[in-house]
């Protein structure tokens, strides 16, 4: 650590990031390089980067927009970046895009290796605020209102999603005959009404075009996907209101992922903020759950692990307001089973 009162080697700003550009995330600092998200907003459009700078001088050493890559570029960059170390060496940087009110984020990875270069990136129908768990070559990340994913390191290709929503609308007739049975539904989604009830409320998960579907011989079956599109795969029980769309109901949802998953050995535990007021512990090659313990507050904060301990922030606000009557805590849950061990409330 510092061996006295610390002081200002660099500062990075100005013209290397752009005129009205944000550093909203933590930079993660390997070997001689700082990695770091950056939003720049305008009246005229909101864009991000993610951005590497040489850790002694503070010099700009590449900035990645997606230009060429994505369709549309990089939106502004909330998450902070993850990075992968490979043979000792930095190769690849996973990071979400995307503010809180956005929808149809990505999660994005960069290869290092003769890079930076787009490796895959994800296609999600909310926005993906929560940094990423890189561990036994998988990415896990907390994306919004679309829940918790789980995706391939090396591919892109999603392997689990715990669902961030309690159930799917149907467009159409094609689930109507199955009402009361459960069912393993591939197709196209989006999502309809962002917004319309206040900057927090989610909108519906709708499928838009389903492209097969089939009764379930085992387990739930969460994804199969490439991710490269809005094409989904989703098990749930399908019901038939007497007024709206058919649903597809999911058997178990975390709303408002915005908590950054913590990766442990087999498992991978995540907190629910708005909504949600919990925290989760799945087995980290199937997302099947383990263990759910309710928390006081919302758990918007990043899981520590220690030992047999797992540790998370909670609190009644958010990012940009306070709540009318503050309130907070720090909870300790048993890594094995959830069970609460202490909860220091400030």
């Amino acid at each position: 650590g510092p061996q006295g009162p610390a002081r200002s080697l660099w500062n990075l700003a100005g013209d290397a990031l752009g005129p009205s550009a944000a550093v909203d995330s933590s930079p993660a600092v390997v070997g001689n390089r700082l990695y770091f998200g950056v939003s720049n907003l305008s009246v005229f459009r909101a864009s991000g980067a993610i951005a590497a700078a040489d850790a002694a001088t503070g010099a700009l050493a590449w900035k990645w927009t997606g230009e060429k890559d994505l369709d549309p570029p990089l939106r502004p960059v909330f998450s902070s970046p993850s990075v992968a170390v490979e043979n000792g060496a930095a190769r690849y940087v996973v990071s979400g895009e995307g503010y809180h009110e956005d929808r149809d984020c990505r999660i994005v990875c960069l290869d290092l290796k003769g890079g930076p270069k787009l490796a895959w990136s994800v296609q999600t129908t909310s926005h993906v605020e929560s940094d990423a768990a890189i561990h036994d070559g998988r990415v896990t990340i907390g994306c919004g209102d679309d829940g918790v994913w789980c995706v391939d390191l090396a591919t892109g290709k999603v392997l689990w999603r715990v669902e961030g929503a309690p159930f799917y609308e149907v467009e159409g007739p094609a689930l109507d005959a199955l009402a009361g049975k459960r069912v393993v539904v591939t197709g196209a989604v989006a999502r309809e009404g962002l917004g319309a009830g206040g900057k927090d409320d989610p909108g519906v998960l709708v499928f838009k075009e389903i492209r097969e579907f089939r009764e379930p011989a085992g387990p739930p079956v969460t994804a199969s996907d490439s991710g490269a599109t809005f094409v989904r795969t989703a098990t749930g029980k399908v019901e038939k209101p007497a007024k709206g769309r058919t649903r597809i109901v999911v058997d178990f949802f975390n709303p408002d992922s915005e908590s950054p998953p913590a990766s442990v050995g087999s498992r991978v535990i995540f907190g629910s903020s708005s909504g949600g007021r919990r925290g989760t512990c799945v087995e980290a090659a199937t997302g099947a759950v383990i263990w759910k313990t309710a928390t006081p507050h919302p758990a918007f904060g990043a899981p520590a692990v220690a030992g047999d301990r797992v540790v998370v922030g909670v609190g009644n606000g958010n990012f940009v307001e306070s709540a009318a009557q503050p309130a907070g805590a720090v909870v300790c849950l048993s890594l094995q089973d959830g069970k609460e061990l202490w909860t220091a409330r400030v």
